[in-house]
């Protein structure tokens, strides 16, 4: 299996994870002090999940901005409807 196929496959399990722990009523929190800790964890988690949409768009392409500009356009969207979906 190619690298560009394991990071396509390990986005789309990631997405569907975060999506299930994102939408359940009561995640599992950290035990922490950090009064923001779930906000550290979303933005890390969004982190990670552009690199990989990213890195499996883009991979063998040569500054293809039209697929940059779709993943930051799709994890945008994906972030605004977890946040309407939470409230």
């Amino acid at each position: 299996m190619k690298l560009k196929q394991i990071t396509t496959i390990i986005f789309i399990i990631l997405i569907c994870g975060l999506t299930v722990l994102m939408l359940i009523p009561h995640p599992p929190q950290l035990k922490g002090g950090f009064r923001y800790l779930d906000k550290l964890e979303h933005a890390i988690a969004f982190f990670v999940l552009s690199f990989l949409l990213s890195y499996s768009l883009l991979y063998g392409q040569s500054k293809n901005r039209k697929r940059l500009l779709f993943s930051i356009i799709t994890l945008l969207f994906y972030g605004i409807l977890m946040e309407v979906f939470q409230s």
